[in-house]
Parts: C-alpha cells; structure tokens; sequence
C-alpha cells in the first residue's frame, strides 16, 4: 500500500472519529502488539510528547493492524520520523502523518477532479493521452505530470494555431462557457490557480464577501451542539469569508473570538472557565482555541462521571442510616410494649390484692385513707 494511500486512510480515520489531523498519527504494527506497547513506543518520539491510541483496525492487505493515536503535541513534518523502532525490539514500525505537503496535494488533488469534470475528462482520460510517458514513481507525481502536459496541449501556440476541442462537459444545449479557454484568451500564461479561481467564479457561490460576512455574525450555537463543533462551524464559514475578501486576513483571529463569544449561547460558564472575554487584546489562533476548548469539554465530561458517582455513594449511606433507624425504633417500641403490658398486669394484680384485703380485714372508718391510698396508687401505675 503507498504512502499516499495510507495518508487517505488516516484523513477518513480522522474524521469519523473526529479527531484534528494536526495531532493524529497512524503506525501498522503486528497483530500481536498491545496498546500500552504502541503507546510507550510512540512516546519515545519527543516531538510526539504524550500518545495515547484512539483506534486500532486489522489491515487483510497488509496482515497487520492499523492503529490510530493522538499526540498531545501539534505535528511538525520535519520533526517527525518516518519509522519507529519498538521498545520490545523488531522491525521498525512506519508512522503516517498528514503533513503539510500531503494536505496540499490532496487539495490539488481534488481540484484537479474538479477541473477535468469541467472539462468532461477523468484521470483515465490523461492516462491515455500520455501513453508513452514513463510510468511515474508515485501517484502525486503522475498528477502534476499529466496537468504539465495537459497545459502544454491546451496553450494556445505562438504561431497563432487554433485550440484543441474539448468534449462538452454536461452535454447541455446551449453550449455552456468554456471557461479555461476563455482565461487563456485573455492571458496566454495563465497559472493553474488562476483557472481554478475562474472556475469558482463561474460555478461557484455568487454570495459577496459581505453576504458571507453578515451570515457569519448571525452564526449562533444550536441546542445540544458541542462547543468545539461549533467553534469549527465558525471556522469554515470564516474561510469562505476571507476568501471572497469580506474580512482581512489579519483580523480573523479577532472576528473568530468575538463571534465565539457572540453566538456560544450554551456554553456561558465554559466561556467563564477559558477566561476569553479577558483575551480579547491578544486573541488566540484556531488550533490553539481549538485545543483549550476541547480540553475543557472533557474535563467537564470526567467531573460530570465523578458527581454522578459521589451522588450514589451519598444515597446509598442515607439509605443504610434510614434503615438503621427503623430497626432501631422497632425495637424500642417492642420494649415500650413489653413494659405497659408488664405495668397492666401488675395495676390489676395490686387492684384484686386490694379489694381482698378491703372486704376481709379494712377496719370500719378507714374506707376514706385507703381510697386515697388507691387514687395514688392509679396514678403512679398510670
């Protein structure tokens, strides 16, 4: 599998697991190895700082896994090695990153495909209209080559001979506008860019840079939408902003803030922790606001797990205490039982040893003292 195919592989990794490319890297290791070992392997690679794997899946291609990892430091292309050595020893494992020169190929790339649908061609198509050019070592090769060529066949010559016809892109009635060509007539050397900007014009977005302005400061976060995805969200659309030249370039570090600041109506005590309001003057960049923002969100996710788990632990212990006081209770009720019972029955054995000594021995006159006698003794039984 080339590099360039692995980069794809990586770049759609990334973004089902919506990770930021400037801090995914991806090794191919033996099936045998544990996580711990790609990760302790990883971290030797300083420039790396701390690793941590966030996917693995088994290549059949390659019958070896594909491990996905997050790097606590943003790349650096050039102070990232190709190649690893494990800390187990054995051979060396390869590390994929997206660097610089592959996010732009991969962009050119895109546009290129972009430019020959114009065109009604395909990459099949430049392949066969190059047949005896050598067979490039890579596939980023073969492209700029076929677009070298293509350029060439399509300039219009100093001899002033006519163009090559091109196949109509859509098949359409009227013919549609011809828009490379209609750039060459009028700069014979136009650049790649140049024509690909002439193609946006064309069948682009018609919004101004002040329509895409005002749609930006209307941006405002949806309900249950995470902060870090909206904060992206702003991003794109400012790109779109500063690229129909609706903002300086120079200001978007500050437009980005405000308008975090502006729209971010759920996340007003996340806002209070990143303390943004007070970094107004020196705004941070994207990647850097990016970073905090996602690190606050799982904070705020594990300190969410930590009260959830001391809140059952606190039901639980009042729970225990409650049932110990009713035992408790139970118990002293029984015994406050046993003891009116005890007191019952001793009030009428007294009452019947009274009445007997009454009828057989009280002397006459002596019928009031012991009714005294009598009273007081129900009032201390009761």
């Amino acid at each position: 599998m080339e590099k360039t195919e692995l980069v794809s592989e990586l770049k759609r990794w990334c973004c089902g697991e919506d990770l930021d490319e400037t801090h995914a890297l991806m090794t191919i290791v033996p099936e045998e190895v544990e996580i711990s070992e790609v990760e302790e392997t990883e971290e030797t690679i300083k420039s790396l700082g701390r690793v941590r794997v966030r996917g693995r899946n088994f290549s059949a291609r390659l019958n070896q896994r594909m491990v996905l990892c997050e790097s606590k430091e943003t790349l650096q292309e050039e102070r990232v090695p190709s190649e690893v050595v494990p800390v187990k020893g054995g051979e060396m494992w390869p590390v994929i990153i997206i660097g610089e020169a592959q996010m732009a190929a991969e962009e050119f790339n895109s546009k290129l495909k972009g430019l020959l649908q114009a065109e009604g061609k395909t990459m099949e198509d430049l392949k066969s209209l190059f047949p005896s050019t050598p067979p490039p070592t890579t596939s980023t090769e073969f492209i700029l080559r076929a677009v070298r060529d293509l350029l060439e066949k399509t300039t219009k010559p100093a001899d002033g001979g006519s163009y090559g016809r091109l196949r109509i892109f859509s098949g359409a009635l009227p013919t549609p506008p011809e828009i490379v060509k209609a750039a060459r007539q009028i700069n014979p050397d136009v650049s790649p860019k140049e024509c690909l900007e002439a193609l946006g014009s064309a069948f682009g977005s018609a919004e101004s840079g002040d329509d895409l302005y005002f749609a930006f400061r209307l941006m405002q976060q949806q309900k249950g939408e995470k902060l870090s995805d909206f904060f992206q969200c702003l991003e794109r659309s400012l790109a779109k902003v500063i690229q129909r030249g609706g903002l300086p370039a120079g200001c978007k570090d500050r437009a980005r803030l405000e308008q975090l600041l502006r729209g971010s109506i759920a996340s007003d005590l996340m806002l209070i922790q990143l303390r943004l309001r007070e970094r107004k003057a020196a705004p941070p960049n994207f990647l850097q606001l990016l970073t905090e923002i996602r690190a606050e969100e799982e904070y705020e996710t594990t300190r969410k797990k930590l009260s959830a788990s001391v809140h059952q632990v606190h039901a639980n212990t009042e729970l225990d205490t409650r049932q110990t006081e009713i035992q408790n209770l139970k118990a002293e009720l029984k015994e406050l039982k046993s003891m009116v019972a005890s007191v019952v029955t001793k009030s009428t054995a007294v009452k019947d040893d009274y009445r007997e000594v009454k009828t057989n021995s009280a002397p006459p006159g002596s019928e009031n003292r012991q009714d005294a006698e009598l009273a007081a003794l129900k009032k201390q039984v009761k």
